[in-house]
């Protein structure tokens, strides 16, 4: 009994000596401590934001308006930050390029790769365009940070109201021929957008072209 009541005059003189020490040691874990919570919810909390806004954006063929698009399923606006196409077994990539000299180079590319599409998809149609058949459509640009918003479909390239007319005249039969060869050749275009989230903490590739994948880096 006495060894208990020696050790425990030892222990509160020790605490007595070093009161100060101690309380101080005792706030710093407890300002730690509550560091490390208030961080861990940050990060939670930002976690959470960020899944609240992520685009979900997609390339695919519509037929509502025979179009190749990039539409955004997601809560959040999904920010162009590169477009990369192939072309005669090469990568072209806006990145690092003018808007002037990338309008000219995409422009071509969506011109020849829609007139691909259309020229395989389409059955032979009632007008002539400089003595041959034709068909009419629309490209649109895409430029580096542009935007593509929640719910929104952004055509690359569209048949032109005209031709879309003419095309939803003909016979049903020739109608489902045609939107599932259209759906064939618009997925084979090889054109890869990386987009991402407004806040740049999710990136994604939609699209395919090739080994222009590998050399995004994604």
């Amino acid at each position: 009994m006495g060894r208990i009541l020696s050790a425990l005059k030892r222990t509160f003189a020790f605490f007595g000596a070093n009161a100060s020490v101690i309380v101080a040691v005792s706030s710093m874990l407890i300002a730690l401590t509550s560091l490390m919570y208030t961080i861990s919810a940050q990060n939670a909390d930002l976690q959470y934001k960020e899944i609240a806004i992520q685009p979900r954006p997609d390339i695919s063929p519509l037929w509502e308006d025979v179009s190749l698009s990039v539409r955004n399923f997601g809560l959040g606006p999904a920010v162009v930050e590169e477009i990369v196409f192939l072309k005669d077994g090469k990568c072209v990539s806006s990145y690092g390029k003018t808007v002037a000299k990338w309008n000219e180079e995409y422009t071509e590319f969506l011109k020849e790769a829609g007139s691909k599409v259309f020229s395989s998809s389409l059955p032979p149609m009632p007008w002539t365009k400089a003595g041959q058949k034709a068909y009419d459509f629309e490209v649109d640009l895409l430029q580096e940070n542009d935007t593509v918003r929640p719910n929104e479909n952004r055509y690359l390239f569209r048949l032109d109201e005209g031709t879309r007319k003419q095309l939803q005249a003909l016979d049903g039969s020739v109608q489902a021929t045609v939107k599932q060869k259209f759906a064939q050749n618009a997925y084979a275009v090889p054109l890869l957008l990386v987009l991402c989230s407004a806040t740049n903490r999710t990136c994604m590739s939609v699209g395919h072209a090739g080994k222009c994948l590998e050399e995004t880096g994604e």
